[in-house]
């Protein structure tokens, strides 16, 4: 599930516990990113926050940051992630 009308800090509880949920363990997808073909780089969505159920009935929320490490290799995801 993921959430775009909401910044990452003002997404609570109350938010996401009747949402319904993709079994999928691939739903996040590649979706949080894009490539920029004039800037040959790619750039995050800062506008999604995946929210993540787990088996054992809790919730996190999770938010892409950036796609590169310190050295601007592609390929190291940073996030960050906090349980509701």
């Amino acid at each position: 599930m993921d959430i775009t009308n909401k910044p990452f800090n003002d997404i609570h509880y109350v938010d996401v516990v009747g949402l319904n949920y993709s079994p999928n363990l691939d739903v996040i997808g590649y979706s949080w990113k894009e490539y920029d073909f004039n800037l040959s780089i790619y750039t995050v969505n800062p506008n999604i926050t995946y929210i993540v159920k787990t088996n054992e009935g809790l919730f996190y929320k999770l938010h892409f940051i950036d796609f590169y490490n310190a050295l601007g290799i592609k390929g190291y995801p940073k996030f960050e992630v906090q349980q509701l």
